[in-house]
């Protein structure tokens, strides 16, 4: 029973050497799909897809702050 048992477990058993066998036997099909997939991403992004994000920034400096600042040390601590 136990041999049987045995028997039925080798035969279920994924043999590592067979699996990259067959894969190395279709090495080139799957290079072929690959390229394929990533031009037609490439295609896709760059010719299809429109740009979704867009952003202005503007930066305003109150110099009439500042200079009130520097010309009344006193109301910052004595700071500039």
């Amino acid at each position: 029973m136990e041999a049987q048992n045995n028997e039925t477990y080798r035969e279920d058993e994924i043999s590592l050497r067979e699996l990259i066998e067959a894969l190395l036997k279709e090495k080139v099909l799957i290079a072929i799909i690959t390229v394929g997939v990533l031009i037609l991403a490439a295609l896709y992004t760059l010719v299809v897809l429109k740009p979704v994000y867009e952003s202005e920034t503007m930066v305003t400096i109150d110099l009439r702050e500042n200079i009130r600042h520097l010309s009344h040390p006193t109301k910052n601590n004595g700071r500039i």
